[in-house]
């Protein structure tokens, strides 16, 4: 029981977040058009290309990379707690950039409150098998630090006055990220006779899988956009 209890208390919630689709052939040059939104909307995406082409669009792992990038998803923040890590997504006290080319394809480590803006990184971890350093870098919110992962600013958000406890902030590339959002996501297609496709991603949290769905809608919206034009310009 004590062992039930305590996985509970350790593993996060899932929820699933979805998107409809609505895929418009009947006018080759008709304008994008939102009917809707996340959750019991659709979004109009107009287009000649058959409903199986626009879901293969959709789950192209190019696009996912576009929309990790617009979101900043390929940083994450872990806080320790009793017992267990709770990712944290917009609840973060700190914000990280990268200031600099960073060619490693990951790297983590810890962020500890100095007070005063103030602040000290340490265990550093590059690469998946690396190990961990034991240098610790003090430094100010904002400042640009030359750190074993390459050039870092970490920033303070709205949330820093509960920074308490120390935060793990993990980076994987793009890539890496789209790669294990698009594990998480489903596209369905009803019927033969529908044109409506179904978009469902399961997160921890609910937010994160709403805004992943929409930027993904709202990027292939923009791509098409832009095929569509160059495609003009190509035939004038």
């Amino acid at each position: 029981m004590c062992l039930c209890i305590l996985y509970i208390y350790r593993t996060p919630d899932t929820y699933t977040r979805t998107a409809k689709v609505i895929i418009d052939e009947s006018d080759q040059d008709a304008t994008l058009r939102s009917i809707g939104a996340l959750t019991g909307g659709a979004a109009g995406i107009s287009g000649n290309t058959s409903v199986a082409n626009e879901m293969q669009a959709l789950a192209s792992p190019d696009l996912m990379r576009d929309v990790v990038e617009r979101l900043h998803l390929e940083t994450g923040y872990v806080e320790e707690q009793l017992l267990r890590e709770v990712e944290l997504y917009t609840d973060t006290p700190v914000e990280m950039r990268l200031a600099g080319d960073n060619p490693q394809s990951s790297f983590s480590f810890t962020v500890s409150n100095a007070g005063e803006e103030r602040i000290v990184l340490s265990g550093f971890k590059v690469g998946a098998d690396g190990d961990i350093l034991d240098e610790e870098i003090e430094c100010a919110f904002r400042d640009t630090v030359h750190t074993p992962a390459g050039r870092l600013v970490l920033y303070p958000t709205n949330k820093v006055d509960n920074f308490v406890n120390d935060i793990t902030v993990r980076w994987s590339n793009s890539s890496s990220v789209a790669k294990n959002i698009g594990r998480r996501l489903s596209i369905t297609h009803p019927g033969k006779e529908s044109t409506v496709v179904q978009l469902s991603l399961e997160d921890v949290f609910p937010t994160r899988a709403s805004d992943i769905l929409s930027a993904l809608i709202d990027i292939y919206n923009e791509e098409w956009v832009r095929s569509r034009n160059e495609a003009a310009r190509n035939t004038s």
